[in-house]
């Protein structure tokens, strides 16, 4: 059978699922990373979705990798680990190529690597028309479906508390949408930190505004428990136009010692200092122009 006739049975096999299907077209840009980084069989079931798709979206929850918007050679490049990766979730859980030849799960709840025990044909044909709710009966809330409808594809979903660490329940743990780079980062980040037992290992966050400059930036740890993060150093809030807006620093996730505000124009707004997240001493107010306008004594 020719390869194109192979790939359009494929695509038939998407066309028969019950569920929401969608093949992103190819880039051929990202195929040339393909070609120039990987040697990979194109008659082989990789290589045809490789070869003639731009990723594989199923259900707005499992990413199939290709050439194109879900670019396989940028993924792999981003995930630190040895393994092919070949989907995600938007959980941040991870399908892989095993040693043995089996599909591998990186699961986001325990952050552990299973085998599934199934080929590439056989996980694909279980994305399609397998039970993937039963899967993710953890997971999925009311309404999913039409919550991810619109989500950008370079997006996924994050808990709080994390999936990795305990909660009374789903409805316990609040979601939001954060980008899927953040994501892995963060997971991996948190397997690092278990295997090491540093303590004191402090992760960099930065959060743009809609428009993409940068509107806070801070250090950050890891609460003992795995739970969630608490800011910890040097926290800075910028204006769109990058001027400083606030700077100062906490101190096991409350704000101390001086913090500084400032005006859109660099002038100093307001000053003085925290002890453990409450205002303490004198504060000082400026005008846009550098002029006292009042203390206020706490």
């Amino acid at each position: 059978m020719e390869r194109n006739e192979r790939f359009q049975k494929i695509l038939e096999d998407m066309k028969s699922s019950s569920k929401t299907v969608e093949v992103l077209p190819c880039d051929e840009s990202a195929k040339r990373k393909l070609h120039e980084k990987y040697t990979i069989d194109p008659e082989s079931l990789l290589g045809l979705i490789l070869e003639n798709t731009g990723g594989i979206i199923i259900d707005h929850w499992i990413r199939f990798y290709g050439s194109g918007k879900m670019d396989f050679v940028m993924k792999n490049q981003m995930i630190p680990i040895q393994n092919i990766v070949i989907a995600e979730d938007i959980l941040g859980g991870l399908f892989l190529y095993l040693d043995n030849g089996n599909i591998g799960y990186f699961a986001p709840d325990c952050l552990e690597l299973e085998d599934m025990e199934i080929s590439l044909s056989q996980f694909l044909y279980w994305c399609l028309h397998g039970d993937t709710d039963k899967f993710y009966i953890d997971y999925r809330w009311n309404g999913w479906q039409e919550e991810l409808s619109d989500l950008d594809y370079d997006n996924g979903v994050m808990f709080y508390p994390f999936l990795w660490a305990e909660a009374e329940s789903l409805k316990s743990r609040k979601r939001s949408i954060v980008p899927m780079k953040e994501i892995i980062e963060l997971e991996f980040e948190f397997v690092t930190r278990s295997a090491t037992k540093d303590e004191n290992v402090l992760h960099i966050a930065e959060i743009p505004y809609e428009t993409g400059e940068i509107q806070f930036r801070y250090s950050r740890k890891m609460s003992d428990d795995g739970s969630k993060w608490i800011r910890e150093g040097l926290f800075t809030q910028y204006y769109k136009n990058g001027n400083i807006a606030s700077t100062g620093l906490y101190v096991n996730g409350a704000e101390h010692g001086h913090w500084t505000d400032y005006h859109e124009n660099g002038q100093i707004a307001a000053e003085g200092d925290y002890d453990n997240g409450k205002e303490t001493g004198t504060w000082y107010y400026y005008d846009e122009n550098g002029n006292l306008e009042k203390e206020e004594h706490l």
